[in-house]
């Protein structure tokens, strides 16, 4: 097939594309691949949100009070002499700064960073599983679209060939040499001919709107596919269900999911624990107290926070992600026998769309040379135009169930990656 010059709409605007060259074009431009981007995106901002944690925290505060009563002091140094004395400013200014450091969590932190790392991982699984549906949609429509193309390209010709034998047969009859009957064969092979090029036409333009909807052209694009990938071999490499399970991401997800949970387990129970924190705070105070000056000075601690009772909360959590867990390997289980079902279908698709093709190559050659016979017999007189008329149209049908066929085991074999787990 050569290369195919397929407009969505008439422009001057013109893009040509192989197969690869639109699959990246899609996977920069779809809108399911953008959001797991971003989604990626998040998650790494969690994991820099628990990195802090291990980072002192800094902490500021500055104050103004006033009081609505000057301090006062009242004492007797002297029996029955009472001395008061009266301070004359009543505002408070304290500028305070501090620092705080949990010493120890018993591995809580740590637990939290990793948790967030593997978030990471899922969300990049994510995408990958995106990509693999997207893979498959484009290559879908892109195999169909050619092959409308051929499938036009073949049946036009059959439409112009089919005229060609009506106006001949017409000024056969209109000579008297042949029956009126072989004239309404001729026309009625002629109109049976325009609908299925309509037919074909409008499938072409509709798949084309959606291929340009996925690759996010606009409508002034002249679009050039290149169809430069070759039929696979009808033999595929084995695969053992354990290998191709671990390129499945729905696999790895659940795999990763279970870690995590085991994780967060372990991140709960330690909540009993207590969390050893130092700090340290440096104070300045203006006040009546100082005589109206600046004074300041560093105060430290060290403190072990222990959490008394937090009721049934923790246990309840520890409870729900035990059963999570279970949850989770009930979906490996089910995701195994369903990959291997998914496997077997695919094999065999891709073996009885080789089956096929084998059967349109031979039937093409069968046409091929029931044309040629029927071509010299009808040169010799032997056989009418209404059966040299059959054999082209016979070869036509031939070459296009052979394109259609071309075009299964193209999305056979994408169908075959997307199961194993192949060219993500």
């Amino acid at each position: 097939m050569s290369a195919l010059l397929l407009t969505l709409l008439a422009a001057p605007d013109t893009l040509s594309l192989t197969f690869q060259e639109a699959l990246q074009r899609a996977y920069a431009q779809a809108p399911e691949i953008r959001l797991a981007d971003v989604e990626i995106e998040q998650k790494g901002l969690k994991q820099l949100q628990a990195l802090s944690e291990f980072f002192p925290k800094l902490t500021g505060q500055a104050q103004l009070m006033r009081l609505d009563e000057a301090p006062s002091f009242s004492f007797e140094p002297v029996p029955g002499y009472p001395i008061e004395m009266t301070l004359g400013d009543e505002r408070i200014e304290i500028i305070q700064g501090g620092v705080q450091l949990p010493l120890w969590t018993f591995g809580r932190r740590l637990e939290g960073y990793a948790l967030a790392g593997e978030t990471i991982q899922l969300a990049r699984l994510d995408s990958l599983e995106v990509q693999r549906n997207l893979r498959l949609n484009v290559a879908e429509l892109y195999a169909n679209v050619i092959t409308l193309a051929d499938a036009e390209r073949l049946t036009q010709a059959a439409f112009q060939n089919a005229s060609r034998h009506r106006r001949k047969i017409e000024d056969k009859y209109n000579e008297g040499l042949v029956s009126h009957y072989d004239l309404l064969q001729a026309k009625t092979k002629e109109a049976e001919l325009l609908p299925e090029l309509i037919d074909v036409q409008k499938q072409q333009a509709t798949l084309l709107a959606r291929l340009g909807i996925l690759l996010n052209l606009g409508t002034d694009t002249l679009l050039v596919l290149e169809p430069n990938w070759n039929l696979p071999d009808t033999v595929q490499p084995f695969f053992s269900l354990d290998e191709i399970l671990v390129r499945r991401p729905a696999w790895r997800q659940i795999e990763l999911g279970q870690g995590m949970i085991e994780r967060q387990i372990k991140i709960k129970q330690r909540e009993a624990l207590p969390v050893l924190v130092a700090g340290a705070n440096y104070s300045m105070q203006r006040s009546p107290l100082t005589n109206g000056e600046w004074d300041g000075g560093w105060s430290y601690s060290l403190m072990a926070q222990v959490p008394i009772s937090s009721g049934f909360a923790n246990y309840a959590e520890v409870k729900r992600l035990q059963k999570e867990k279970e949850r989770l390997s009930i979906q490996a289980d089910a995701l195994r026998t369903q990959i291997r079902f998914e496997i077997e279908e695919a094999r065999a698709e891709l073996e009885i769309a080789h089956a096929r093709l084998g059967a349109a190559n031979h039937k093409e050659k069968e046409a091929e040379e029931l044309l040629s016979i029927v071509s010299k017999r009808n040169k010799e007189g032997l056989a009418s135009d209404i059966d040299l008329l059959d054999a082209e149209l016979g070869l036509r049908k031939a070459r296009t169930d052979k394109v259609m066929t071309e075009r299964d085991v193209l999305i056979a074999h994408e169908k075959w990656l997307n199961v194993t787990g192949g060219e993500q």
